[in-house]
């Protein structure tokens, strides 16, 4: 399909990212409350970026799985969000990729895909999220 419109590869990115939230939820502390998991313009978040390569940028610089998980652990404690993207979405993403989607959702984070690199579409001129009605 054209114009920026899901494929079967990403359909199967975010049933794999479903699937993960239910098994990893099985094993561990009860969930959040509603209260918790409200996102705000203010909400606390990290970007993630990772190319086709595997190659992961954590807000704008370069970054090894362990700096990610650590991010995310300190992010989980603000009940902030995880912007990933990633390079050439029309394909099977890398393994590091899908790690990332996985550290995640173990910490409970609320995940919002980005199409750009910059994060434009999901973060304003002045670093706040912006939300759909």
């Amino acid at each position: 399909m054209m114009g920026g419109s899901f494929n079967t590869n990403s359909t199967a990115l975010v049933v794999t990212m479903l699937l993960v939230a239910l098994v990893s939820g099985c094993n561990r502390e009860p969930a959040r409350d509603a209260h918790d998991l409200k996102v705000t313009s203010d909400s606390p978040h990290a970007t993630v970026f990772v190319d086709a390569l595997g190659e992961i940028e954590l807000n704008g610089k370069a970054a090894d799985m362990q700096a990610v998980a650590e991010a995310f652990v300190a992010l989980a404690k603000e009940h902030g969000v995880v912007l990933y993207s990633r390079e050439s979405p029309e394909r099977d993403p890398h393994p590091n990729g899908m790690q990332v989607i996985k550290l995640a959702v173990q910490n409970r984070l609320i995940i919002m895909l980005s199409k750009q690199r910059d994060f434009s579409d999901v973060v304003d001129a002045d670093g706040k999220l912006k939300l759909t009605k």
